[in-house]
Order: C-alpha cells, then sequence, then structure tokens
C-alpha cells in the first residue's frame, strides 16, 4: 500500500492519498491517480511505480520539473518517508507500516487560551483597554484637557497591540498552521491591562514610602511577571515547544527586557548619584496611608540639600582654580 502526502510551502498537509496500484500517476488533469492542485504542477507531471523496497518516479515531461532538495531530478528512487518536490507542492511517499510520531499529550492551556479568541472576549477586552487607556491619559494630564490631545496616544497603544498580535499569529501559522489572531489579541490586551495596574500599584506604593528608587524596582519586577506570562500564553498558542521549554523561553524574553531597564535604570542613578532618592510624581491626597512629613522636617531636609549644593559648588570652584594655576 502506497501513502502519498501532499504538503504546501509552509509544511501544511494538503491532502493524503491511499493506494495499492503498482503504477500512480500524478499532475494536475482529472484522469491521474492522485489529483493536484497546484497551477505550477502539468496536468500529467510524473509517474509511480512500486518496487519491492521502495518506487521508481518518472518525469513524463513536466513544464517544471522534479526536485530532491535543491537538486533537479527527472528520474530516480524512493524510499518510505523520503520527499519529492513538484512546483510549489512537496510529495511524502510512505509505506503503510511506516512509523508515525508519537501522539501529543493534550494541553489544557492551549484550549483556554484559545478561548480567548471569541468574538465577544476581544471585542469586550479592547474596550476596556481603550476606556482605561483614556482615563489613565486623563488622570495624568496636568493642563486643560483635550480629547483629541489623547487620540494618538491612544490609538499608538492599540495599533500596538494589533502589530504584536498580529506577528503571534504569523509565527502561529508558519509553525503550526494556527494563527489565533484574536486569542493574541485578547492576550496582549490582558497583558496592557495588567501593566497599568501593575504601574498603579508600584507608584501607589512608592508615593507613600516616598521612593523613586523603589517605584522603578516594583515597576521593572512586576513588568517581568506580567510580559512573562504574556509571552508563555502566546508561545502556547503559536509554537510546538513543550512546556517547560515554552516557560523558560517566556523568562528568558521577559529577563533580556528586565536586564535593559535594569541597565537604563543604573546609567541614570551613576550619572546623578547625588540627586536625593524622593518620589516627585503627583498623586490623590486620598491615596498617602503613610503620615506626612512635618514641615520643619522638609525644611530641615531641604536646608541640608542646599548646604551640600553650596559645598560642592565650593569645592568645583577651587579645584577649577588649582588646575588653573597649575596649568600657569
Amino acid at each position: 500500500m502506497t501513502i502519498i502526502e501532499a504538503r504546501g510551502r509552509g509544511g501544511q498537509l494538503l491532502e493524503r492519498f491511499r493506494c495499492s496500484k503498482e503504477f500512480i500517476t500524478i499532475g494536475r488533469a482529472f484522469d491521474n491517480d492522485f489529483i493536484l492542485e497546484d497551477e505550477y504542477v502539468s496536468p500529467h507531471h510524473l509517474r509511480l511505480a512500486k518496487l519491492e523496497q521502495g518506487w521508481r518516479f518518472e518525469d513524463t515531461d513536466s513544464l517544471n520539473g522534479l526536485r530532491i532538495g535543491r537538486r533537479r531530478t527527472a528520474n530516480g528512487v524512493l524510499y518510505s518517508g523520503d520527499e519529492l518536490r513538484v512546483g510549489h507542492t512537496s510529495l511524502h511517499i510512505y509505506n503503510d507500516d511506516h512509523p508515525v510520531d508519537a501522539s501529543l499529550k493534550l494541553d489544557g492551556a492551549e484550549a483556554r487560551l484559545s478561548a480567548l479568541g471569541r468574538h465577544r472576549v476581544w471585542f469586550l477586552l479592547t474596550l476596556v483597554s481603550v476606556t482605561i487607556t483614556a482615563v489613565t491619559l486623563y488622570w495624568n494630564a496636568f493642563e486643560e484637557f483635550r480629547p483629541l490631545t489623547i487620540l494618538d496616544p491612544l490609538l499608538t497603544s492599540v495599533l500596538a497591540m494589533f502589530l504584536i498580535a498580529a506577528f503571534w499569529a504569523l509565527l502561529g501559522r508558519l509553525l503550526r498552521h494556527k494563527a489565533y489572531f484574536f486569542a493574541h489579541l485578547s492576550l496582549w490586551l490582558i497583558y496592557g491591562l495588567l501593566g497599568v495596574l501593575a504601574t498603579f500599584i508600584s507608584g501607589w506604593i512608592a508615593y507613600n514610602a516616598n521612593s523613586e528608587l523603589l517605584a522603578q524596582s516594583l515597576q521593572q519586577g512586576l513588568s517581568f511577571c506580567v510580559l512573562a506570562f504574556a509571552t508563555w500564553g502566546s508561545m502556547t498558542l503559536a509554537t510546538n515547544l513543550r512546556n517547560k521549554a515554552r516557560f523558560s523561553a517566556a523568562l528568558g524574553v521577559a529577563l533580556v527586557f528586565l536586564v535593559v531597564g535594569l541597565a537604563g535604570q543604573l546609567r541614570f542613578e551613576r550619572e546623578f548619584s547625588s540627586a536625593p532618592d524622593y518620589y516627585s510624581k503627583l498623586m490623590a491626597p486620598a491615596l498617602l496611608f503613610a503620615k506626612p512629613a512635618e514641615n520643619d522636617r522638609l525644611l530641615g531636609e531641604l536646608a541640608i540639600l542646599f548646604d551640600r549644593a553650596d559645598t560642592e559648588i565650593q569645592e568645583d570652584e577651587e579645584s577649577a582654580a588649582e588646575e588653573s594655576a597649575a596649568e600657569q
């Protein structure tokens, strides 16, 4: 028994054919044993002859010929599992006793994540994301609010989510022949919403602790967790990696972004190491659960800062004077 698999350029299975005949004709014409829907395949493209341990193939005067790998050929012998390219189609020839790959265990995570692609889910998440983004922009505005001023950042954030979802959908189409575009979109919209929540939580805690360093550290840590989750979810839908490999890869991607963010933060701290560590973002007084600093204490700390600044300026002037005297 001969089994022929026709696969497209991306490796997706197009058709599977079983035949017990000794001679099998392949082409686009309707009188062939195996009919291919490929405009680059001739009406009568090739013929297979069953041998004891394989098949002999022969080009029947086709326009585009036959290829094994990158080598063009007119005839030869195939064995079970070999591949032969005709036009844009890849033919895989098997015996009926050819071993198949081991079965894959059903992944419950994939089923749950794919459910995010339902229209009511992604549409609702899009509305919620747009609303929260608009409210956040309004909340952080320190000038007269105009609706058109938030249109550009709002469209930019939504477009970014669509582009990220399109990237993962394309990767899934290439690797698994399943796009899951709307599921990816929902997943990254959730990532954006969790990112807004992480920013608020880190800012709220840092606001009460009055520490910019704490705000940046919390922001980086929460962003790492959220990005790792979103990346793992998209890898679950778009790749054939095992769960441990997906988890490790997601952590690796999130770790790269974390290192880049920390590098930028450390560079800033090195350049402005003498600046005091305080949280400068304004928030509503109702969000302050810590006891505010007393005026006398605040004025005393400001006086210390001014004295330090005067001392550093004086030291810089003395150093410049010494260097000028040394040059003369």
